[in-house]
């Protein structure tokens, strides 16, 4: 996954290249898994792993479905207990003209 750099000072030295104080991305491949790590652990840098597009928009979908369902599922179930209620009253309303 491509990641985002940027050193807290400028020029800043770390797996072989001066770092910016601006952010800059670096693309995918650029870094092995252990320079990745030093670069994490790197205290005088701010390391951003930039999830591919695709899987942001994946992500942003299967949340906006989970929402969708749990307010469906929430208004089914306010419906339900409106119903249950009604029936209620309606068989305690029954039970008192029977009286």
């Amino acid at each position: 996954m491509p990641v985002i750099i940027t050193a807290k000072r400028e020029g800043f030295r770390r797996c072989g290249m001066a770092h910016s104080t601006k952010p800059v991305e670096h693309a995918d491949g650029t870094f092995t898994k252990d320079q990745l790590k030093a670069l994490q652990a790197e205290p005088n840098l701010v390391v951003q792993v930039v999830e591919p597009k695709a899987e942001q928009d994946a992500k942003a979908k299967a949340e906006q479905d989970a929402k969708a369902k749990a307010e469906q599922d929430a208004k089914a179930k306010a419906e339900q207990d409106a119903k249950a209620k009604a029936e209620q009253e309606a068989l305690a309303k029954a039970k008192g003209k029977g009286k």
